[in-house]
């Protein structure tokens, strides 16, 4: 199943073209996810003050806004549930995946998230957290 992911910017007036996000979400990458829950679930047995762990993870493309691939339905979907489905037919073009770096999984007791580095700005870009009982439906 993919994902596409509203995402958000550390600056409010500019996203450097990161408008969305697509995941693959694949049993590696449940397998990856289910695996760094039980280690935070771990260490806040041992800390209770522990509030999320932060992963190197290059899983999600950032990409700029493909409203045009995308149908009304699906996009009143997005805009009330934050992340859908992305319809198998849905083909990301090249140019439109932006350079990103440092990217990161955050993971939380019940949800998760990314974050990256836009390339040649300061600007950090965070995708909306998901639910990590997706990720369980999915194992």
């Amino acid at each position: 199943m993919r994902l596409i992911i509203h995402t958000s910017s550390s600056d409010e007036h500019f996203n450097a073209d990161c408008d969305l996000c697509i995941v693959e979400v694949d049993a590696a990458l449940t397998k990856n996810v289910l695996s760094r829950v039980k280690l935070c679930a771990g260490v806040k047995e041992q800390d209770p003050e522990f509030l999320e762990g932060y992963f190197w993870d290059g899983t999600p493309n950032f990409i700029s806004n493909i409203d045009d691939d995308l149908s009304g339905p699906m996009l009143d979907g997005l805009d009330q549930d934050r992340y859908v489905p992305l319809p198998e037919d849905v083909v990301i073009k090249g140019e439109q995946r932006q350079a990103v770096e440092c990217l990161k999984m955050v993971v939380r007791d019940d949800r998760g998230y990314w974050t990256c580095l836009a390339k040649h700005v300061d600007i950090c870009v965070t995708t909306e957290s998901l639910p990590l009982d997706l990720f369980s439906s999915n194992d």
